[in-house]
């Protein structure tokens, strides 16, 4: 779809113009004030446009808004320090990116490197950005057939999220039967996964408890990495601070992106250990002629300080909590399966046999009739709404928003 001369995917329930954003809410060039419940896709983890931030990447772009990928800098360098010891044991070496895309290519790259093996396992639906081989990693194997081949080997496994019919238990055992299946040909170079929670495509699916650690364990066992993809799960969003510690889970490579910066500057960063990294720099070339500006730096290294100054993870896990408590009790009857997901990364699963007044999907329903009311929620087109309100959100407001939303269910939902 072109709008104003700018290629967007589709034609989208929840587009419109954003004239200014502050805390939880964004103003339309109308004067609209719009409660927000989708922090840009996990972005701004802090809330839109918060001062401290503002005032940080102003105070850069006066000293200096750029550096080459030659040269050094000392808000590079600082973040560089800072990241590194906020991440759990030997993740000490970073490459640099502009965003979760970049991020992940690295880490294809540098398995590939280290291992000398060449086929990538992953997961679907799960994303991991718009490029031919990320997009391989995680896109349902027929959604993708006009484009040819994406990227060639990409092993695929269906994610492990269980219809209800099974228990956690079952349901991890059968996954963890073909994850061994893949691994024990010693031909895969790395798994590639988010934290036991699908967020890129919008359907919010949760895998077994244990996941994340018996991933863990069978990787180590053939000699394959784990790469995390903490792109949208990282800087609190979880409850943690990274996703990963939920499990106690240490990958050989993290990536990183969207709230790194609050959505201040586009960065990213492939997070791996010293071994990994000393053995595959020279083959590898991370460089990145807009990863890391000092003005992205300084920022990260603000935003950084903050999580960490202010705990904001609880404040996560706290959230997180009310706003299943109110969805449950409000919703009620049998037009909801599940409300789901962790920390403050949640979802609404629509039964199969709901539909909405309009004939278009119940999630594309749903997201319309909110956002006329004033609330700005994203989902997957289907049958499932993604929840991601900043992880600052004042109680009220996020009341408010759940008001909104289950009015507009009640007003779009037929069961």
């Amino acid at each position: 779809m072109l709008t104003e001369r700018i290629i967007y995917s589709s034609s989208l329930p929840w587009t419109f113009n954003v004239a200014s954003a502050s805390g939880s809410h964004i103003l339309d060039p109308q004067g609209r004030k719009i409660l927000d419940f989708t922090s840009g896709w996990n972005v701004v983890n802090l809330g839109w446009n918060p001062p401290a931030l503002i005032e940080t990447a102003i105070a850069q772009l006066r000293r200096n808004a750029y550096a080459s990928v030659w040269t050094g800098d000392a808000a590079r360098t600082s973040f560089a320090e800072a990241l590194t010891e906020a991440l759990p044991g030997p993740l000490k070496a970073i490459g640099r990116a502009t965003g979760g895309t970049e991020a992940n290519e690295e880490a294809i790259k540098t398995a590939r490197a280290y291992t000398r093996r060449y086929d990538i396992l992953g997961l679907w639906p799960t994303y991991h950005g718009q490029s031919l081989a990320t997009l391989a990693v995680g896109s349902a194997p027929a959604t993708m057939t006009d484009l040819g081949q994406l990227a060639a080997g990409v092993i695929q496994l269906r994610f492990p999220a269980g219809s209800g019919d099974e228990s956690e238990g079952e349901l991890l055992e059968s996954f963890l039967r073909q994850v061994d299946e893949a691994l024990r040909t010693e031909t895969v170079a790395a798994v590639i996964t988010e934290a036991g929670l699908v967020s890129g495509t919008g359907s919010t699916l949760v895998a077994p408890s244990g996941y994340l650690k018996a991933l863990r364990e069978a990787t180590t066992r053939y000699g394959t990495l784990l790469v995390l993809d903490e792109v949208g799960t990282g800087f609190s969003r979880c409850g943690r601070l990274f996703a990963m510690e939920r499990e106690g889970v240490v990958p050989d490579i993290v990536t990183l992106g969207k709230a790194i910066t609050n959505g201040i500057s586009p960065m990213g960063a492939m997070v791996t250990t010293r071994e990994i990294a000393e053995a595959t720099g020279e083959l590898t070339e991370l460089t990145s002629t807009f990863g890391w500006t000092p003005v992205g730096c300084a920022t990260a290294l603000e935003c950084l300080r903050i999580h960490q100054r202010d705990r904001v993870w609880e404040l996560a896990e706290a959230k997180g909590r009310r706003l299943v408590r109110a969805l449950r009790s409000g919703l009620g009857g049998n037009a909801v399966a599940t409300v789901r997901g962790v920390g403050m990364e949640l979802g609404i699963r629509f039964n199969d046999g709901v539909r909405s007044v309009t004939g278009t999907s119940v999630a594309d329903s749903v997201v319309a009739r909110a956002l006329a009311d004033g609330l700005h929620v994203v989902g997957d087109r289907d049958r499932n709404i993604q929840l991601m309100p900043p992880l600052t959100i004042e109680d009220e407001a996020m009341d408010r928003g759940v008001e909104i939303l289950l009015r507009a269910i009640q007003a779009v939902v037929v069961h």
